[in-house]
């Protein structure tokens, strides 16, 4: 639960990235992406990252799972991938 908290306030950060809820939540989270999730989640794929499932309520959501077999540096990887998503 901890490393998704801390990947959610990390990608939260990101300019043109926001959490499409304020609700509670365990190890998974909705991604509101600037743009078209499949987009980004190919974009991600290409440089060997799983970047999560798309969301049914937009085509710019993005569902992402964390869980503790993610190191930090797994994490920081991650979210530096999406923040470069054009």
């Amino acid at each position: 639960m901890e490393n998704a908290h801390i990947t959610a306030d990390k990608i939260s950060k990101l300019k043109g990235y926001k959490l499409k809820f304020d609700k509670p939540f365990f190890n998974e989270f909705v991604v509101e992406c600037p743009g078209d999730a499949k987009k980004v989640k190919q974009a991600l794929l290409k440089k060997g990252m799983l970047a999560g499932v798309t969301f049914a309520g937009s085509p710019n959501d993005l569902l992402i799972c964390v869980t503790e077999t993610k190191s930090e540096k797994d994490i920081d990887a991650f979210v530096s991938a999406l923040g470069d998503v054009k």
